[in-house]
């Protein structure tokens, strides 16, 4: 199960997920926190966790493993910034270069995350690669509610409030320094590359679900958290 950060999954409830294999995202590790969750794993792919303002926030995010048995999976640079502060770390990382549509390739395979990789447009797609590379069958989304394009001089909150890199009230507009049409552009090809990764799923025989309540990420199936849960194997 993949638990992105949209404000949806503050109001779902997570009662139901108690030992399943738990992605968690960027920031993400603030929600998991306050609701008693212990992540399986978790994707960092924003260079900005690379950045030394932020090395006390790494050490937050470090406590998940000693705490929780946590993997991280993250590109180079931000995996460079973790083992810079504990190099002894479990961490999964893959070379990214450039920042472009890695996945509109149309590859019929798998990108291998042991080679080097296009830039991830977003941690949710680095997310899900790294399930589908770990031959998951069936893979949950909560939380992936994509729809900050919708309204974007609307204040911009994630799941667990404002979080280290935003101030209280900052717009999508703001926050993501783009105008509403260049917010849409981005939001197209995000969603091209959840389409691929969908392709790619079902070529592997694993099926993608959008459990979410909202948001406008259509690409996957949608059903509902009660009804899918425990029914095979969930990541």
């Amino acid at each position: 199960m993949i638990l992105g950060n949209g404000p949806s999954l503050a109001r779902t409830d997570l009662s139901c997920i108690s030992g399943t294999p738990l992605f968690t995202c960027n920031q993400g590790y603030l929600f998991s926190e306050e609701r008693g969750l212990k992540p399986t794993y978790h994707a960092m792919v924003d260079v900005l966790f690379a950045q030394p303002e932020y090395r006390d926030m790494l050490a937050e995010v470090i406590s998940l493993q000693a705490v929780h048995g946590t993997v991280f999976l993250t590109g180079t640079e931000v995996a460079d910034a973790l083992l810079a502060v504990k190099p002894d770390l479990a961490v999964f990382q893959t070379h990214q270069f450039l920042m472009t549509d890695y996945v509109t390739r149309r590859t019929d395979r798998l990108p291998d995350l042991t080679e080097s990789q296009f830039g991830f447009l977003s941690v949710i797609h680095l997310a899900i690669h790294f399930a589908l590379y770990m031959e998951f069958k069936e893979i949950i989304l909560l939380g992936c509610d994509m729809d900050f394009f919708l309204d974007p001089e609307k204040p911009f909150v994630h799941s667990y409030g404002v979080g280290r890199f935003g101030e209280p009230g900052k717009s999508a507009k703001e926050l993501f320094d783009r105008e509403p049409l260049g917010l849409m552009e981005w939001c197209v090809r995000e969603f091209r590359g959840f389409d691929e990764l969908r392709r790619l799923a079902e070529a592997q025989g694993c099926r993608i679900i959008n459990a979410g309540t909202g948001g406008a990420l259509t690409i996957f199936e949608r059903a509902s958290l009660p009804d899918l849960f425990g029914s095979g194997d969930a990541s």
